[in-house]
């Protein structure tokens, strides 16, 4: 793991930057686990064992939540792995699959390649009728000219027949591994965001909406809900999605399920080039 992170991302400055390096290889990785099953399915793969989800003590590897019960970025990486509909980039050879774990439809699949300045250096969408409960090809992208041995920035999305989003994935490429280090250059991201919370009985619900206004990309954003007055973290907290990606320009709304007599909640955002 040390040596992974060294090489990809640099050895770590602080204790901050450790844990920042961390979820980018843990969120990579155990999406890598899921979508290498998906790639395969359903011969010769039929399941998935992951050891160690729940460490007891201090751990930043192979573990959903931490000894502090905070859900790590592994969790959130092999949730979006497993979504029903997933559009995912197969790493040893670059080609684009559509994972269709529901009937057969026609879906669209919109594969976009970004230097890490934001500008589009591929924008491509392919008509696909993904077959049911199985992988279907969509695309190969010619990333190794495209990265020009760079590292690029690679979102896929599945909308419906109707333009309806379905699904979005978000990689960071490089045909070598310390190139990844790139990263460490991007420019700070600005991001807009606001949230509103309901009551439903015993449960309430915080709506926080993120948009990327400025012009660099945003790498895996995390929401933590804590308490206004006193900044502790508000538990349990339950969110629909979180270590989320965003090219300028792009939105996202995440939810936020929490105990009805908790204290009064904050938003709190951090992220690979968040201040």
């Amino acid at each position: 793991f040390m040596k992974t992170l060294e090489t990809e991302f640099g050895a770590a400055t602080s204790l901050e930057d450790f844990d920042r390096k961390a979820q980018m290889i843990d969120y990579a990785a155990h999406r890598a686990i899921f979508e290498g099953f998906a790639a395969h399915l359903w011969q010769p793969n039929s399941a998935r064992m992951i050891w160690m989800t729940q460490p007891a003590w201090p751990s930043m590897e192979w573990n959903f939540l931490g000894s502090d019960y905070d859900t790590q970025s592994s969790f959130y990486g092999t949730q979006k792995a497993c979504e029903p509909v997933h559009a995912q980039l197969d790493l040893t050879d670059g080609s684009v699959d559509l994972i269709n774990l529901n009937d057969a439809r026609s879906l669209k699949v919109r594969v976009r390649v970004v230097a890490l300045d934001g500008k589009t250096l591929s924008d491509q969408t392919n008509q696909v009728l993904a077959a049911s409960n199985a992988r279907t090809p969509v695309s190969k992208p010619d990333l190794e000219k495209l990265a020009g041995g760079h590292t690029v920035l690679v979102e896929l999305q599945v909308s419906d027949a109707a333009g309806t989003p379905v699904s979005d994935n978000f990689y960071w490429w490089s045909q070598e591994q310390a190139s990844l280090r790139e990263l460490d250059n991007l420019a700070k991201a600005t991001l807009t965001t606001s949230a509103t919370v309901t009551n439903a009985g015993d449960e309430r619900k915080a709506t926080v909406k993120i948009k990327n206004s400025g012009s660099a990309p945003a790498l895996l954003v995390k929401l933590t809900l804590n308490n206004a007055a006193t900044g502790e973290r508000i538990l349990p907290a339950y969110y629909s999605e979180n270590y989320v990606s965003l090219l300028p320009g792009e939105e996202r709304t995440i939810t936020v399920q929490f105990p009805a007599s908790s204290a009064t909640p904050s938003i709190g955002l951090r992220g690979w080039n968040l201040d």
